[in-house]
């Protein structure tokens, strides 16, 4: 009995330990002590909204998107058909990528900017995503897939295994994974017909081999205006855009990425900044994410052919543009300084495709303008400012002011000949010197104009107008001796004409020189001539005299006319009283007033008594006068 009884209690005490440890296994697995969670059960499905007679659908509930994904796979399509997110929906089961190989998506799924939030696939499938594949004729845009967890073994990606259509405005976040090669945080592989626009991946993304990258794990289409900010790791070729970057024979359109950006860190033997490995084309990109590997490079790890064009990384990226090829001239080598100053920025915008290369401001690297609506990015422009022997480059966001360089002329004012207040485009703008007016202040010292002048007050740098001259300015009684630059009496450089070079206000003063006039003294018809400046008084210097005749002497009384200052020749003629000498009386005796009346009376021959009387009269009269 103790034999019969000791292999069943041996028997259920293994049982428990053993499920004792399955238990602490789940536990720690649970709490993240290690390996992954288990995975969550499928989510129902609803297509109860869905009508093969429909074109549009809305889908707002998680059982309604799982519905969809069904509808997919049971061979629906959607050809024809929109699908339209009404909400944000948060996924909480194990997701079924939507599509297979046979069975892919050809229509419209619009996110119309809604989220989907813990799509959660992880397993050892292929091509996993929000889709499995989509077809050429199939769509995916606007829509935003939040805290991802994929993981499958090859070809993986979060809105797409497989993309052969058009995936446009897709951003991802969180983790994907292949265990094997291809992984992409956008798509495992974008097909020759895929095309990838404006899609941003922020989630990390890694390979167990080779070939991770932001955006697709491999690159046979086109992938434009994207960008990947999420740590990128695997063992060889790791991409920021692709991880393989391939051309198709005969498909030139094929393999080519354009106006794309890294900012993530990279991991990986033979990584680039742009792709792991690529022989398409590579346009007007760039990359500043870290790359591990020092046999990497900033653009391409393997190149293997093809073209690179407008493109740059940062110098602390990597030691070259292409892993294990020397830099030659450095032409794809960008500093912080000059991926902070616009420089790049607008030589990246030289390839000229909507929407264009900006920076939010001049303290971050350029970005995709419209890209991200979380982030104001605006374009940038190139202002060239050209003088006669200057050139200045200025970058400047769209909208704003250029800062013009103080260039200087002398006696000039500098403008632009193009508006600079506002820039809306790159242009070249050459400097307009005009000339400087300046205040002309002339002090005339009495001078006054002729009718016919205007007095200049002002004068133009390097005109070297003429000053006044003396038939356009007079000064009564004084000649005018020219303009001088100080009103100093002893100044007497004169100058007929403003310098040329003159800068500033200037003033000149009028210099005049009094004239000379003849002053002429007429004394008793002798005539003394002497000079006297305008204004000056005339003196004789003494008293004229007249010399005295017989009968009269002379006493000067003035002059003919009243002596006043000078203003012109004059002559001033001397007046002179007369004066009668004294007669002595005649001898014999005196005649009677009959004598006198006889006499007078025979001297007018009788023949007028009247006459006789006067003469009478007069001569006795002078006779009394001189007895006297």
């Amino acid at each position: 009995m103790k034999r019969s009884l000791k292999f069943p209690i041996t028997l259920v005490l293994f049982i428990a330990v053993a499920l004792i440890a399955v238990n602490l296994r789940y536990s720690a697995e649970a709490v993240g002590g290690g390996g992954n969670p288990p995975p969550p059960p499928p989510l129902a499905g609803d297509t109860g909204w869905y009508s093969d007679s429909g074109t549009e659908f809305t889908l707002s509930t998680a059982d309604q998107l799982t519905g969809f994904s069904s509808l997919v796979n049971d061979g629906k399509s959607f050809s024809g058909k929109t699908v339209v997110l009404g909400a944000d929906i948060t996924l909480s089961g194990s997701w079924t990528p939507a599509g297979g190989s046979s069975k892919k998506f050809e229509g419209t799924f619009d996110g119309n900017g809604r989220a989907i939030s813990g799509l959660y696939i992880d397993g050892t499938s292929n091509y996993c995503g929000l889709f499995g594949y989509v077809g050429e004729n199939g769509s995916v845009s606007n829509l935003i897939l939040a805290s991802v967890h994929i993981k499958g073994s090859f070809y993986n990606g979060a809105a797409a295994g497989s993309n052969a259509g058009q995936i446009s405005r897709v951003a991802a976040s969180g983790g994907v994974e292949s265990t094997q090669d291809y992984a992409g945080g956008i798509v495992g592989i974008n097909e020759a017909a895929g095309t990838i626009t404006l899609s941003i991946n922020n989630a990390a993304v890694s390979a167990g081999g080779s070939f991770a990258a932001g955006i697709a794990g491999v690159n046979e289409g086109r992938i434009a205006k994207s960008k990947n900010t999420g740590e990128i790791s695997g063992e060889n070729y790791s991409g920021g855009i692709a991880g393989k970057n391939n051309r198709t024979a005969g498909n030139d359109d094929s393999g080519k990425i354009t106006g794309c950006l890294n900012l993530g860190t990279i991991e990986g033997d033979d990584s680039g900044g742009i792709a792991g490995e690529s022989n398409g084309a590579i346009i007007s990109c760039y990359n500043s994410g870290a790359i591990s590997d020092p046999s990497s490079g900033g653009l391409v790890g393997d190149w293997s052919g093809g073209s690179v064009s407008i493109s740059f990384y940062l110098d602390s990226s990597a030691s070259s543009a292409f892993g294990g090829i020397p830099d030659s001239d450095n032409t794809n080598l960008a500093s912080a300084s000059q991926l902070l100053s616009g420089r790049i920025a607008v030589a990246l915008d030289a390839y000229g495709s909507y929407p264009y290369w900006g920076q939010a401001d001049f303290q971050s690297y350029p970005d995709i303008v419209g890209l991200d609506a979380s982030a104001a990015v605006k374009r940038v422009f190139k202002v060239e400012f050209s003088s006669l022997t200057e050139e200045t480059i200025v970058y400047v966001l769209d909208g704003t002011a250029a800062a013009a360089p103080e260039y200087t002329l002398a006696g000039h004012t500098l403008s632009w000949n193009k508006d600079i207040s506002a820039v809306h485009s790159s242009f070249t703008t050459n400097a307009v010197w005009t000339p400087n007016v300046y205040p002309l202040v002339l002090s005339e010292n009495g001078g006054i104009y002729a009718e016919d002048y205007t007095e200049p007050s002002d004068y133009t740098y390097g005109t070297a107008p003429a000053l006044p001259a003396a038939t356009d300015i007079s000064k009564t009684g004084y000649t005018f001796l020219g303009w001088t630059a100080t009103d100093e009496a002893s100044d007497t450089d004169y100058i007929s004409a403003v310098a040329a070079d003159r800068i500033g206000e200037t003033a000149f003063y009028a210099k005049w020189q009094a004239n000379s006039y003849t002053v002429t003294w007429n004394v008793d018809g002798t005539e003394t001539e002497i000079q006297c400046l305008y204004g000056e008084t005339p003196a004789f210097g003494g008293v004229p005299e007249k010399a005295e005749d017989a009968e009269y002497t002379y006493t000067f009384t003035g002059w003919s006319s009243e002596i006043s200052a000078v203003t012109g020749n004059v002559t001033y003629s001397a007046v002179f009283a007369a004066v009668l000498k004294p007669v002595a009386p005649e001898e014999g005796p005196e005649k009677s007033a009959l004598e006198i009346w006889e006499i007078a009376l025979i001297a007018t021959g009788g023949t007028c008594f009247l006459f006789a009387a006067i003469a009478a009269a007069i001569i006795l009269v002078k006779k009394r006068r001189k007895i006297s």
